[in-house]
């Protein structure tokens, strides 16, 4: 792609008439996965109809088209469904001829092509197509690029501005003047914007090499002020998947891919790294990012950061190719941590709106940023005498300029927050929708003093001595995800293998030998320091974990055992967790260890489980799926516009994590994980009366 314009200290208001919004040409249905490993984001299709089993991998022709690397493993994920995203912009440069100005009515002509837009080339004379014009001929693009241009729209671009009331005028035509693609006017009447219009198709349809041999002429139609012209583009839009990505180490990238070339044209473009300073200070403790795409193809991000000693939140917006940081995406009260963001819009106005957490306080909150991009005041969705708030872990939807977003609530069930999009809106609170308690209402699942007074156990020595080493556990609720894990290590001696540790069931008190899952940790152990220090892994593992159920951690090696090349594992005597023990393994039994000792593991969980699916207008219905707590089924609410909500309907029966849907033309398709067989399921089921197609399909984590 060609180098963005250099983002301008007063940037342009938004664009005026933005491309033609096109029909979908696509016709399967298309998933946005993550990789086991959660490095790679992978893009699956079928065209078939749904298998009588659910099982998306079952399907001859669902196939992965493309999938790209990250820097490190993803800890948040959504993916929003447009019609209009911008892959690629080439700006009129002047690279086969020009500027030229016969009328010599202009003035720093050259700044028109630069691709620069803080300087202008400027004229107080007016003209037409053919007199008094500034031209420049050819634009930046290769003879060849990425995107299929069949089914794209092909898009110009105008960056300009009037001193007063005046009229710009301009045309572009094909290389050599040979055809006309636009000859146009617009009224600036003083104002500073970009002006976007769709062109015409060519004869013989669009080539890269012809997007290159464009030409283009301004001229002031009428008026008496002063007209400037900063820069001009071609921009190439696609039906499309945006994708927004938070990495461990804070790192916020934006992709893309194409539905009608199945391949992904854009690749981990970077909105934002942690870079120390006040504009993206630390890593956050529980990244969290979301993401909505403007009708003219501008991006909004929302994504999770930490200042010097609170969690919080930034907003980015992407115009014109340019990632810019708008600043303080929550109420910024002092000493107080924001969690979970989920964005949607625009509304009519071209307003994203986005809702978060302020989990200081268990309140939910939203705030706005308008189509200039200035950001409205943070407005109260919940207050904790109205609905505390624990969770988010749900996309909002919007019809027309209604919006409405679930939330897991105090008592564990769905509420439904909505509200006319606005500077200030007045919200309407629907408490408790959801019929049962919903899956993933977060929380810590287990925890253990990791830094107390204790010795260490060793861990594969001898066939009499400590070749394991177990902790126990018990879940204060149902989990399906085990997404953070504290644990003290440290080496004697050179070991040169690895260190493993896993989940097992319990039996009669002690561990039983049947794993539950896969492994949790690989480390290897030469990388381990001689005394213990704290290990933090985000391992992210699907796992189904009963409320009230023991369980235990295992730690053992993969190598042989030796008796003076071994990892240590912390045992924490003085731990206060009542009814939890240690245990050590001698090669024939186990030996448990006093209640209330503890071996030094923190185990977080958290679940992204409830999608808003579609609504109809401000007096249709709101569908719901969600899962329930103590069965894992997924449940249907076919209207969550009152509180207490519709009538719900089992779709899917146990062991169900993750869930994400999308309005289809007369269905809603749905995806789930069934944590069973580890594997992806689609179903659809038909859709309530009144619900438009073409609502968002999102996939992430939250809390």
């Amino acid at each position: 792609m060609p180098h963005p314009p250099h983002p301008q200290p007063n940037r342009p208001s938004r664009g005026h008439g933005p491309p033609p919004h096109r029909s979908p040409h696509v016709m399967a249905k298309y998933g946005i996965f993550l990789t086991p490993d959660r490095h790679h984001i992978v893009a699956m299709k079928t065209t078939t109809a749904d298998p009588a089993d659910g099982d998306w991998d079952n399907q001859g022709n669902a196939i992965v088209l493309n999938s790209y690397g990250c820097e490190s493993p993803i800890k948040s994920m959504w993916a929003v469904a447009s019609n209009d995203i911008i892959a690629r912009m080439y700006f009129f440069d002047t690279s086969d001829a020009g500027p030229t100005d016969p009328g010599a009515a202009w003035s720093n002509d050259a700044n028109a092509f630069d691709g620069d837009s803080a300087t202008s080339a400027v004229t107080t004379t007016s003209g037409s197509s053919g007199s008094n014009y500034l031209e420049g001929e050819g634009t930046e693009a290769p003879a060849s690029d990425g995107p299929t241009l069949a089914n794209a729209t092909i898009s110009l671009a105008i960056h300009m501005a009037g001193g007063g009331t005046c009229t710009a005028g301009f045309r572009v035509t094909t290389n050599a003047a040979a055809e006309t693609l636009v000859d146009s006017t617009f009224a600036i009447n003083g104002s500073n914007l970009i002006h976007r219009v769709a062109l015409s198709l060519p004869s013989g349809g669009w080539t890269y090499a012809k997007i290159q041999a464009l030409e283009i002429r301004h001229w002031r139609d009428s008026g008496s002020a002063s007209l400037n012209i900063f820069d001009a583009w071609i921009e190439v839009i696609i039906d499309g998947i945006a994708v927004a990505t938070q990495q461990e180490s804070g790192r916020v990238a934006f992709h893309a891919f194409n539905l009608t070339d199945d391949d992904w044209d854009i690749v981990d473009e970077t909105v934002a790294v942690v870079d120390g300073t006040t504009s993206f200070d630390n890593v956050p403790e529980l990244p969290a990012v979301s993401l909505a795409l403007r009708d003219d193809g501008d991006v909004v991000v929302v994504a999770a950061y930490a200042d010097a000693t609170n969690e919080t939140l930034r907003a980015f917006t992407k115009q014109d190719g340019t990632w810019v940081n708008e600043g303080e995406a929550t109420g910024a009260v002092a000493s107080t941590d924001y969690y979970g963001v989920s964005v949607v819009g625009p509304d009519s106005s071209d307003r994203i709106s986005w809702i978060y957490k302020d989990h200081t306080n268990s309140d939910v909150d939203t705030r706005s940023i308008q189509s200039d991009n200035t950001i409205n005041s943070a407005v109260t969705v919940d207050a904790t005498a109205v609905d505390t708030a624990k969770l988010l872990v749900a996309p909002g939807v919007m019809d027309g300029n209604i919006i409405y977003f679930p939330y897991i609530g105090i008592n564990d069930d769905v509420s439904v927050a909505t509200w006319t999009s606005a500077d200030s809106p007045t919200v309407a609170l629907k408490a408790d929708v959801s019929d049962s308690n919903v899956l993933g209402h977060g929380g810590a699942s287990a925890g253990y003093d990791v830094t107390s007074g204790g010795t260490d156990e060793g861990v594969g020595r001898v066939a009499t001595n400590n070749t394991k080493v177990a902790q126990s556990f018990t879940p204060t609720q149902n989990v399906t995800k085990i997404t953070g894990i504290e644990i003290i290590l440290s080496k004697n001696g050179t070991p040169t293998d690895n260190v493993l540790l896993h989940i097992e069931t319990d039996s009669s008190g002690e561990p039983s030998g049947t794993q539950v899952g896969n492994q949790i940790i690989v480390v290897d152990a030469a990388t381990l320091p001689s005394t213990g220090s704290i290990l933090n892994k985000g391992p992210d593992i699907d796992v189904i974990l009963e409320d009230s159920v023991r369980y235990w951690f295992v730690l053992t090696r993969s190598g042989s055992l030796d008796d003076s090349n071994y990892a240590n594992w912390f045992v924490a005597t003085s731990s206060s967790v009542s009814g939890e023990s240690y245990a050590t393994f001698n090669g024939t039994s186990w030996s448990v260890q006093a209640a209330n000792d503890g071996t030094g593991v923190l185990v977080f969980n958290e679940i992204s489980v409830v999608s808003c699916l579609s609504i109809g207008d401000a007096t249709s219905d709101i569908s719901l799926l969600y899962v329930e707590d103590t069965t894992f089924d997924i449940q249907h609410d076919d209207d969550a516009t009152v509180a207490g909500g519709g009538t719900e309907t089992e779709l899917e029966a146990g062991s169900v994590s993750h869930i994400s849907a999308r309005k289809g033309t007369s269905d809603i398709n749905y995806f789930f994980r069934d944590v069973g067989t580890t594997k992806f399921g689609a179903h659809s089921f038909a859709a309530p009366a009144g619900l438009p197609p073409g609502m968002m399909m999102m996939v992430g984590v939250g809390r």
